[in-house]
C-alpha cells in the first residue's frame, strides 16, 4: 500500500513522522495513541473507492491483544430510539424533564452534563418542544438529537469536524435499499431540525441526510 497518509487518518504523509519502533508514519495526534502498553497497534487505515475506510491489520494480532485506542468523535443516541437520558444514556422513567428543553432526564444533574447542555440550549430558543410519551416504545423525538450534535461539532469543534466529513454516508445505497428509514430521517430529524432553526442554517436536505448517512456507516452501536 502507498503512504500517502498518517496510518491511522487522512493527515497528509508530509506532515507525519515515521515511528521508531515500527514501518508506521503517524500524525502528530495519532504518534501519540498509536502505542498501547508498550507495543505498536497492529493497524492502519486502508482506503477504497467504493467501500471507503477499512482498517487492516499490519502484523499477526494476538487473541485479546487491543488494536485501537482513540476517543469518540461523536456520541448520540440511534435516530429510532427509546427514551433515555441525553446527559448520561441511561434509561429513563419519565418522571423528570429537562427545564430548558423538556427532554426526559434523569436528574437535573444530568441537564448540566457536557453532551446535553449545548443541545439544550438550541432546542430552548426554539419553539419545539418533543413529546416522549412511553418509555416502551421507539419515539421519534431523539430522531433530530444526532443532527443538533453534528451541528455543533461544526461550530465549535473544526479539525473533529473534518475529521467527521471524511467518513462515506453511502447516501445512494441508503436510499435505495432503506426507503423507510430514509423517510423517517425526512421527516423527524431533518425537518425537525429545520424547524427548531428555523431555516438559521445554509445546510440542505441532502447534506443533511449525508450527515446522518456517515454516522449510521461508520458508528458502532453500544
Amino acid at each position: 500500500m502507498s503512504e500517502v497518509c498518517c496510518w491511522l487518518c487522512t493527515e497528509d504523509v508530509s506532515n507525519c513522522t515515521r515511528c521508531t519502533t515500527c514501518p508506521g508514519l503517524y500524525c502528530s495526534t495519532h504518534t501519540k495513541i498509536h502505542r498501547f502498553e508498550n507495543a505498536c497497534l497492529p493497524i492502519r487505515l486502508h482506503m477504497d473507492e467504493d467501500k471507503g475506510k477499512s482498517l487492516v491489520a499490519t502484523r499477526d494480532i494476538k487473541p485479546l491483544e487491543v488494536i485501537l485506542r482513540e476517543p469518540y468523535i461523536l456520541i448520540s443516541p440511534y435516530t429510532r430510539s427509546r427514551p433515555l437520558c441525553l446527559g448520561c444514556y441511561k434509561k429513563v422513567d419519565l418522571s423528570y424533564n429537562c427545564t430548558g428543553c423538556g427532554f426526559p432526564l434523569c436528574s437535573s444533574q444530568c441537564s448540566k452534563m457536557t453532551d446535553h447542555s449545548a443541545e439544550c440550549q438550541l432546542i430552548s430558543r426554539s419553539n419545539w418542544r418533543p413529546v416522549v410519551n412511553s418509555t416502551d416504545s421507539i419515539e421519534t423525538s431523539y430522531a433530530v438529537i444526532l443532527l443538533i450534535r453534528t451541528y455543533i461539532l461544526m461550530k465549535e469543534h473544526q479539525k473533529l469536524w473534518e475529521i467527521y466529513q471524511s467518513f462515506y454516508s453511502h447516501c445512494d445505497l441508503r436510499c435505495e435499499e432503506g426507503s423507510e428509514l430514509w423517510k423517517f430521517h425526512t421527516e423527524h430529524s431533518i425537518r425537525i431540525f429545520q424547524e427548531i432553526f428555523n431555516d438559521d442554517n445554509d445546510l440542505s436536505e441532502s447534506y443533511l441526510h449525508r450527515i446522518i448517512g456517515i454516522m449510521y456507516t461508520n458508528s458502532v452501536n453500544l
